[in-house]
């Protein structure tokens, strides 16, 4: 009995994480939203406002807050912690190529974090293709 508590503990706990997750998402579209139309980029803000189905008209942020404060206070904070300025963008060599495959769309460069995971999942596939490769292998020498 004790388990089931347990696990209904953690599956509450696992939901919340994500309902979190996909709030500070959503929080931050809506940001990147008033960030666009207050600069007027019409046509980006209808275009993610349409792609994410979030309107300003139904959502706003909160008067005290904006994109740029939020990016200040990060800096601050990080340089009273570390001593130094955060970089928060970074000049791109050849992380372009990870999009390459989108020859049919201009996409954006990934991100460095999205490189990365790319990288992983590229890496994990070609493992999963050697011990495929193997396992086929080993398979045709026994069918001998």
């Amino acid at each position: 009995m004790a388990e089931l508590q347990a696990l209904k503990a953690i599956s509450r706990a696992k939901e919340n994480e994500e309902k979190r997750i996909a709030e500070r998402r959503r929080n931050a579209l809506v940001l990147i939203l008033r960030h666009l139309a207050d600069n007027g980029y019409v046509e980006a803000y209808e275009r993610l406002s349409t792609e994410a189905n979030i309107s300003l008209n139904k959502v706003d942020v909160a008067d005290n807050i904006d994109m740029i404060q939020i990016i200040q206070e990060f800096e601050d904070s990080y340089e009273m912690k570390f001593g130094k300025r955060p970089k928060l963008v970074k000049r791109l060599v050849e992380e372009v190529g990870a999009w390459a495959h989108a020859a049919d769309h201009e996409l954006p460069p990934a991100s460095g974090a999205l490189a990365a995971r790319l990288r992983r999942d590229r890496g994990l596939a070609a493992e999963d293709q050697k011990k495929q490769e193997m396992l086929d292998r080993r398979q045709n020498a026994m069918n001998r």
